[in-house]
């Protein structure tokens, strides 16, 4: 991944050694160039040549002007490298920090073509090392149940983002998707710690830096952002994951530095945040449009499942999608169940659609607020998401979702006609019924907590 375009100059992210009037002429003494990554032991390239160097280690003798620097290290077999350019004055040194990245490709175009799929409690779904989980080029079949031959019921699930960063002005807000046909995503990929399955567990890692592309880095969106997710699935609780997430705010350190310029040299602290997960939950073809949503506020749960309870080409009944906030973010006061048609994903200048989608129009009180009832069948994200609350430069926020699927209690609903959902207070309203197993999983979840 090369970012050298953002580097404007000599200080910027490069330190105040990278600067220097009269060392870059045709006579200047040769340079040095300290090169450290994050995290180290990446190969270290010159110039597209490989110097045979591993990071943290001292570039010597290196001509005067613009040096272009890449770092390259392979991680569970997956390549990542970044390179930036670097001025070298005569005689100087010059210190860089570089983070390792990996991203899907530059057009926007993220075609799933690193997902990697895994089967563990009746669930067949994608993980991208670029991307997000179940996120296998946005074709709807990035999770299946039961198992691989299942039926498909999402494109994409990731954590979600909303706050008033400082420094930058307006309201910014990370969705499902940081990304369209145009512009390169909002994601970029960092090396994990290694899955592992043991006794009928499945543990997957997965790390990302939230970070704007060259096209929107002059504007505000959401950045300076760590997002850790550790995914656990257990063989004995079938149809549920439990999505451990932890924000962390990198927005001061100087390998995000090296990234982005522009932002505040002092980092950028968040204030009226909430954090949170969404999945695009496409039951069946995505081109059907016929899902609806509803919440279950007693379980901080929002659903998704198909209107008419009847799909074409399912082995049997459509599954009900359930995601649950298990455990809050500490001093989180609200939990927030949203959902958006899909028509009003968010991106560059509408970043204030996402606040209100997260949100609920921010203005709600009490501890779970949730999103009003859908007017009709279409296409639709859910999100589970909680705050307010401030992320500092250094600060870290941690809660804990859980995605479960389960089949409709059987004898509760006429296939082919549309469940209504209800008001999501009525514990009598008919969904209830349907919903059944849906929300003894959803409880069952909690178990995977202790994994």
């Amino acid at each position: 991944m090369t970012f050298g375009r953002w580097v404007a100059g000599c200080g910027l992210a490069l330190g105040a050694a990278a600067c220097g009037g009269d060392g870059t002429g045709p006579n200047a003494s040769p340079g040095r160039i300290f090169v450290d990554s994050d995290p180290r032991g990446a190969a270290v390239y010159l110039d597209g040549t490989a110097t045979g160097l591993h990071t943290p280690d001292t570039l010597r003798q290196v001509a005067s002007g613009t040096r272009r620097v890449e770092v390259r290290l392979d991680s569970a077999g997956v390549a990542f490298a970044t390179a930036g350019d670097v001025n070298v004055t005569g005689g100087g040194v010059v210190s860089v920090v570089i983070p390792l990245l990996t991203t899907c490709n530059g057009t926007g175009n993220c075609v799933g073509s690193t997902a990697v799929y895994h089967d563990v409690a009746s669930l067949h779904f994608a993980t991208n090392p670029a991307a997000m989980p179940f996120f296998s080029g946005g074709r709807g079949d990035g999770l299946r149940y039961p198992g691989a031959a299942g039926d498909a019921y999402a494109s994409v699930g990731a954590p979600v983002f909303t706050g008033v960063p400082s420094g930058i002005g307006g309201i910014v807000a990370l969705g499902v998707y940081p990304f369209n046909s145009t512009v390169p995503p909002l994601w970029a990929g960092r090396p994990a710690p290694p899955d592992s399955t043991t006794n009928g567990t499945l543990v997957l890692h997965q790390s990302t830096w939230i970070v704007p592309p060259a096209l929107l880095v002059q504007t505000s969106v959401p950045r300076g952002l760590q997002v850790d997710q550790r995914i656990v699935g257990r063989s004995d609780v079938d149809g549920a994951l439990f999505i451990r997430v932890v924000f962390r705010n990198i927005s001061a350190t100087p390998a995000y530095r090296f990234l982005d310029p522009p932002a505040p040299a002092a980092g950028i602290t968040y204030t009226a945040a909430y954090v949170g997960w969404g999945v695009d939950a496409d039951i069946g073809a995505a081109s059907t449009l016929d899902d609806l949503y509803t919440f279950i506020p007693a379980l901080n749960m929002a659903v998704m499942y198909d209107a008419p309870m009847s799909e074409p080409g399912f082995s049997g009944p459509p599954a009900l999608v359930g995601l649950r906030m298990i455990q809050g973010p500490a001093g989180a006061s609200t939990v927030s169940l949203g959902a958006w048609p899909a028509a009003a994903d968010w991106l560059g200048t509408d970043q204030p659609v996402g606040w209100f989608a997260l949100t609920n129009n921010g203005d709600k009180s009490g501890s779970t607020v949730f999103a009003p009832e859908p007017v009709s069948p279409g296409d639709y994200r859910i999100s589970v998401a909680a705050g307010p609350i401030t992320l500092a430069p250094g600060d870290s926020v941690a809660f804990t979702v859980a995605v479960v699927l389960a089949l409709p209690a059987p004898n509760t609903y006429t296939p082919g006609t549309v469940l209504h959902p209800g008001d999501p207070n009525n514990p009598a309203r008919p969904f209830q019924a349907v919903a059944a197993p849906l929300i003894q999983r959803a409880r069952a979840a909690e178990a995977l907590s202790t994994r």
